[in-house]
């Protein structure tokens, strides 16, 4: 039975997410890490995003994004065929490394986006890999959320890697 297409909407805030097949890990060292986010910046670059906030964690990551739907379904696709090339070979395996297709949900208001932006940035501590969430390195940004007239026009770019 193919698949239910999804909805085209435009100009919208939307958390993603990506798992690993079978709950494996997507990234097994910080060069992995590093790989993973380079790669998210270069589509993001590449497709026109603009990212509010994500966290990668071992076995999924988060990204919450402002996008169309049909550029954010191309954008999640190419991040995940990239990487997991680049994982594959790196690590002389084959098959999937992610699980089925990407998961979307749209931001549906502020507070909304306050409740998704804490929810993603405070993985890594519900996770008991942090004690606080800006001790995590594998997420962007920092406690506060960009506010203001900059806010969400303020591309990726600024992340300090």
């Amino acid at each position: 039975m193919p698949r239910r297409a999804r909805n085209t909407l435009e100009g919208h805030l939307f958390h993603v997410t990506l798992r690993g097949v079978a709950g494996e890990d997507i990234v097994r060292d910080d060069a992995d890490r590093l790989r993973f986010v380079w790669q998210l910046k270069e589509v993001t670059k590449r497709f026109g995003w603009r990212v509010i906030c994500w966290c990668l964690m071992n076995t999924h990551v988060h990204v919450v994004i402002e996008a169309d739907i049909e550029q954010m379904s191309v954008t999640v696709h190419r991040l995940a065929c990239l990487y997991a090339m680049y994982f594959n070979k790196r690590h002389e395996r084959r098959g999937h490394l992610f699980e089925n297709r990407f998961s979307s949900w749209i931001v549906r208001d502020e507070d909304h986006l306050d409740k998704t932006f804490n929810y993603v940035l405070d993985n890594p501590v519900r996770a008991g890999l942090s004690p606080t969430a800006d001790g995590w390195p594998w997420s962007w940004p920092r406690r506060e959320r960009p506010r203001g007239p900059t806010w969400p026009e303020e591309p990726m770019q600024a992340h300090p890697l």
